[in-house]
């Protein structure tokens, strides 16, 4: 299955991983399996995780979320699923999470967003440097960089003039405001 299917019980210790919830860690089910949620994730996330847990333990009713995670393999967002297993007789004794990762649908949304607001704030626009700077601003959102500039081109010298930058240093605009 493409989504991560996973088993914890009510104390927090992981019982079951499937291969696609693996992928996101290294050592394979050793690393994982057996091991409580706190020497798996870092503590701010392990207690997110812990509290979510123990919400459906607690009401033994399913918690649906997304959330922005934080894996050894880099950071994902996911649409979690937490359901409570229960013994035969009707105690919660652990969850079943089944999370799918949905980091290109987020993604996607995200873009369509700065679309739409870079379309409108554009059409609201009369300067060219507010134009850019809009632009850049857009372009950074998006891209998820924290600096950025924007080049014409001089027609007549067929250089680059820097017109609008964000986040640049001093000394790295002053080497790069005109390119040949």
């Amino acid at each position: 299955s493409p989504e991560m299917i996973y088993v914890i019980d009510k104390h927090g210790v992981i019982q079951y991983v499937n291969s696609s919830g693996l992928a996101h860690f290294k050592g394979g089910s050793a690393a994982v399996v057996g091991k409580h949620i706190r020497e798996v994730y870092p503590p701010a996330i392990a207690e997110r995780h812990l509290q979510a847990i123990g919400a459906v333990i607690d009401s033994g009713l399913p918690l649906v979320s997304e959330m922005l995670e934080q894996f050894p393999s880099g950071q994902r967002w996911i649409d979690a699923r937490l359901s409570p297993i229960r013994d035969a007789t009707g105690t919660v004794t652990g969850v079943l999470g089944m999370s799918q990762d949905i980091t290109q649908r987020k993604q996607a949304e995200e873009r369509a967003v700065v679309q739409h607001d870079l379309a409108i704030a554009l059409l609201q626009t009369t300067e060219l440097k507010e134009g850019l700077r809009t632009c850049l601003a857009s372009a950074l959102r998006v891209s998820g960089m924290d600096c950025g500039g924007i080049y014409l081109r001089d027609s007549g010298t067929v250089a680059f003039h820097l017109l609008h930058h964000q986040g640049l240093s001093a000394a790295f605009i002053g080497g790069v405001t005109w390119v040949a």
